[in-house]
C-alpha cells in the first residue's frame, strides 16, 4: 500500500473542501444566493390568498413545510460551512431568519384561515346535511 500516496490524496481532499466550502460561504452571501426562496415564500402568500378552501390552504401549508424544511437544511450547511467573514455569515444568517419569519407569519395565517374554512360548514355526516327523509328518528 502507498501511504504516501494516499496521504498526498488526503490533503488534496482537504484543499479541495475548504476551497469548496469557502465558494459556498461566498456565494451564500451574495445578494442573490437566498432570493429564490423569498420568491418562493411570495408565490405561496399569493397562493394562500387565493385559496377558497380549506383544501388549497392545506396544500400550501404543506409546500411551506417544504420550504421551511429546506431552509433548515440550509442553516446546518452554514454551521459546517469553513467561511472565515464573520460578517458574510452574518449576512446570510439575517437573510435565512428574515425568509423563516415571513414563512413562519405565512404559515400561521394560512392555518388559521384552514380552521376557519374548514368551520364554516356543517360536517357531512350531521343530520341537517342529509334529506329529510333519511334523518334518524329519535329513539324513544
Amino acid at each position: 500500500m502507498d501511504t504516501a500516496a494516499i496521504d498526498a490524496l488526503s490533503t488534496e481532499l482537504g484543499e479541495a473542501q475548504t476551497r469548496i466550502g469557502t465558494a459556498t460561504g461566498e456565494f451564500l452571501a451574495g445578494p442573490e444566493a437566498l432570493k429564490p426562496l423569498s420568491e418562493e415564500v411570495k408565490a405561496l402568500s399569493a397562493r394562500a390568498d387565493a385559496a377558497k378552501s380549506a383544501r388549497e390552504l392545506g396544500e400550501v401549508l404543506g409546500d411551506l413545510g417544504r420550504v421551511g424544511a429546506g431552509l433548515d437544511t440550509l442553516s446546518e450547511l452554514l454551521t459546517r460551512l469553513p467561511v472565515d467573514d464573520a460578517t458574510g455569515r452574518t449576512r446570510v444568517l439575517e437573510g435565512i431568519s428574515g425568509i423563516y419569519a415571513s414563512l413562519n407569519a405565512l404559515r400561521a395565517g394560512a392555518d388559521g384561515r384552514r380552521k376557519a374554512l374548514g368551520e364554516e360548514k356543517p360536517p357531512r355526516s350531521s343530520p341537517r346535511s342529509l334529506p329529510s327523509s333519511r334523518r334518524a328518528l329519535p329513539v324513544r
